[in-house]
């Protein structure tokens, strides 16, 4: 999804479920759609779906559009109804007027039952939508045809917000739309507070975490500012692209970078410790790193002790060249240069905060791990190349694919130090408890 305004602190969100979707991915046993549906009753959600026949209980339970038709087969009006909500809405348009324009948008005339009832939902969404913008309204579905050709729905329904979601972008808005109105559940009837909230998430992903060293707490703490501040980002990301969203997301993200080579030097003093290392100059703190430039001679120390760690790192070597490369221009020299991009096409048009780059930056970005394309040329890294004069990246898309490599990368060095999962017994019940509650039933998206 690119970067648009969705999150609303004053509005509970409404989400229109594709029914057949659902059905199929319930018969699939897909977690992340049942964990959707556990929350279609709590604040800030209001939850509604397509009319379709189910036989699952937890689908059943959503508000069913009750579409009312008249003699020429076109929607006469609209009735729903749920706890928090409920009305009526008159439809002017015409079935043959939606059946025209999804040929149109598909490009061809043979058109499947579900791509047409898929299609008079998108209208109905857009009608609400035009009648009330303050509300944000999505539609959940994962009707691949849809989803790969949203920017064009958003050309052409100029006078609303059509937000069409994919099952992994439904969990991320709702994530961050329940914490954007301070709302931090562990599971749908389960609230706490926003400290344990993320100190919870980090348990999930860095399960192999001890309290042992001094320098694993820093880790500790810095890996959870991480996850804060790429929700911060994300906050500004569904706001919308403005020069308050740019300004503030940049402010993240500098911090967001900081971070990161934070975590990369605690792991580095963990490391030192562990085995003891010492080298001639290893009383100038720059020294000990995993940046093989400044960190030569302790990289080297570190491949006596532990072959396979220092492997590791090597195998993560181009991230941590480019993240230390970015802290160097964000603290040191100066600074990104911050642009909107506004992308007008055939297909649709789409804008987005992003940061120049310059060519050695680019040529970092070029040597990380393949990248698939997000949207319109940005790439998962939040890379786009698309402009004749110069490179740019999204910056909260580059966090969130960021966070994922630290996760994947912190795990890993902590095993190969030693550090094994924690013992079930050497956790509290009453945190051992919180802990798995949260690893199934939280809004978490990060990795």
């Amino acid at each position: 999804m690119y970067s648009k305004k969705i999150l609303n602190k004053d509005e509970k969100i409404r989400i229109l479920l594709d029914s057949n979707s659902f059905n199929m991915l319930l018969d699939k046993n897909i977690d992340k759609a049942k964990l959707i549906l556990e929350y279609s009753y709590k604040d800030p959600f209001i939850f509604y779906r397509s009319p379709k026949k189910t036989v699952h209980v937890e689908l059943k339970e959503v508000s069913e559009f009750n579409l009312k038709y008249d003699e020429s087969n076109n929607i006469k009006s609209i009735n729903y109804k749920t706890k928090d909500d409920n009305g009526l809405l008159y439809f002017r348009k015409k079935t043959k007027d939606i059946i025209e324009y999804a040929e149109y948008f598909l490009k061809r005339s043979e058109l499947k039952d579900s791509e047409i009832e898929l299609m008079k939902m998108i209208f109905i969404l857009a009608e609400f939508s035009r009648i009330d913008r303050e509300i944000p309204y999505v539609l959940i579905t994962t009707d691949k045809n849809f989803l790969n050709n949203r920017i064009k729905l958003d050309s052409d329904f100029t006078l609303s917000e059509v937000n069409i979601l994919d099952i992994n972008e439904a969990i991320e808005i709702m994530s961050l739309y329940s914490k954007f109105q301070n709302l931090y559940y562990i599971r749908h009837n389960y609230k706490v507070n926003k400290g344990y909230w993320y100190d919870l998430a980090f348990r999930k992903y860095i399960p192999n975490y001890s309290f042992d060293d001094i320098n694993l707490r820093s880790f500790s703490i810095r890996l959870v500012y991480l996850l804060m501040s790429v929700d911060e980002m994300g906050y500004q990301y569904y706001l919308g692209v403005n020069n308050d969203t740019h300004e503030t997301m940049m402010y993240h993200f500098n911090y967001f970078i900081s971070l990161v080579s934070g975590i990369f030097d605690s792991l580095a003093l963990t490391t030192k410790n562990k085995y003891k290392i010492k080298f001639k100059g290893d009383h100038i703190a720059s020294r000990i790193s995993l940046n093989k430039k400044s960190g030569k001679e302790f990289l080297k120390k570190v491949k006596e002790k532990n072959s396979e760690l220092r492997q590791h790192i090597s195998s993560f070597s181009n991230y941590i060249n480019l993240i230390y490369k970015i802290r160097e221009l964000v603290i040191h020299r100066e600074m990104f240069e911050y642009l909107t991009v506004c992308n007008k096409r055939s297909n649709g048009e789409w804008e987005g905060n992003f940061l120049k780059l310059n060519i050695e930056i680019y040529k970092l970005f070029k040597n990380l791990k393949e990248k698939k394309i997000k949207y319109e040329g940005i790439n998962d890294w939040g890379l786009y190349e698309k402009l004749i004069d110069f490179k740019c990246v999204d910056m909260y898309l580059f966090a969130k694919r960021a966070l994922e490599e630290i996760i994947i990368f912190s795990k890993k060095y902590l095993s190969l130090l030693g550090y094994s999962k924690v013992k079930s017994e050497e956790i509290p019940k009453w945190l051992k408890s919180s802990v798995e509650i949260f690893d199934k039933h939280a809004l978490c998206y990060y990795s």
